[in-house]
């Protein structure tokens, strides 16, 4: 009877403070989704590891499909906490870039769970993002920053003025991505750390000169290779 009672005053607590049962459920739901993927998912393990009961999780969500589908909104957004932290417009161009590179890199080194989410909803074809009101909205912002800083460049002479900012976001994150993604494999390959702090300061150099200089007009007293 005891025990009935200390359940019950904990579960009526949890109940009392819905946001952050939600959240704990949503932190859970992340490390299992990115362990296992959608597919490999139990509910139970979620439920066990965010230290509440399996009920609350359909309380709180309709079932797994909408709990991974808040986790990808959720993900996203920790994304776009960290990249909207860079003022953009109240630095030069090429210093403004070369932030917005630097917050990237540290952010998909500090957000692996965040990864592998993206990761495994990749494997299901954006299905679950396709519908999103949000998904869209959260990149428009950081495109137009980029696009702007792109125009402000090549104002002043100092990027080309035919940079697409889709397809240089899209660059900058390859870079980083792969080589966080597969770090340890390609540790293994060529016999390297690749994640020592040495190589890792190395690769986010090598990324911000590749990126930064290829955004540099060209020379018109620069030959052009012949077809």
């Amino acid at each position: 009877m005891h025990r009935r009672v200390l359940m019950s005053k904990s579960a009526t607590a949890r109940t009392r403070d819905p946001e952050r049962t939600r959240e704990k459920l949503l932190e859970a739901a992340m490390v299992e989704f990115a362990t296992h993927g959608l597919t490999g998912a139990k509910v139970e393990r979620i439920a066990r590891r965010a230290g509440v009961n399996k009920r609350l999780v359909y309380h709180y969500f309709k079932g797994k499909e909408q709990l991974y589908g808040d986790v990808l909104e959720r993900t996203y957004q920790q994304i776009h906490r960290r990249e909207d932290a860079i003022n953009l417009d109240a630095r030069a161009p090429e210093q403004a870039l070369a932030d917005l590179i630097d917050r990237l890199f540290e952010r998909i080194i500090a957000l692996p769970h965040a990864n592998a989410v993206i990761a495994d909803e990749n494997l299901h074809q954006a299905r679950h993002i396709k519908t999103a009101p949000w998904v869209k909205d959260m990149h428009a912002r950081l495109i137009a920053q980029i696009e702007t800083m792109l125009d402000a460049g090549s104002a002043a002479g100092i990027f080309r003025p035919d940079v697409d900012p889709v397809r240089f976001f899209i660059s900058v994150l390859g870079l980083c991505l792969t080589y966080v993604t597969n770090r340890y494999t390609m540790s293994v390959v060529f016999s390297r750390d690749l994640f020592s702090p040495g190589e890792r300061e190395a690769w986010k150099r090598h990324v911000l000169d590749l990126c930064l200089n290829g955004l540099r007009p060209v020379s018109a007293e620069t030959p052009r290779q012949d077809a």
